[in-house]
């Protein structure tokens, strides 16, 4: 799934880029299917869980980057729909 030789970006989510009038676009889907398949189809992904998906031994580092402005539930449980979206915006 991750594919280090690129520029730092799951390979599902590279080969999902469209252009859109001239700007790339990153699509929210094909993330939370990645993601979904990290957690066996949950709805929720922890920190250590995501930072497997993204091919990261640091879980804190990836906590503060992606997920420091997003709710969890009991502090440690991140909706995937909310994962996704911010690692969509910081990838566009």
């Amino acid at each position: 799934m991750f594919d280090s030789s690129k520029n730092d970006e799951p390979r599902a989510i590279q080969t999902r880029k469209e252009r859109n009038g001239g700007d790339l676009m990153i699509c929210k889907k094909p993330i939370v299917d990645s993601l979904r398949l990290v957690t066996g189809g949950q709805a929720f992904i922890t920190a250590t869980q995501l930072a497997r998906a993204l091919g990261c031994t640091d879980s804190y580092k990836v906590k503060s980057k992606y997920l420091k402005e997003l709710p969890a539930l009991n502090g440690k449980y991140y909706l995937i729909l909310d994962v996704a979206e911010e690692l969509r915006k910081q990838m566009s």
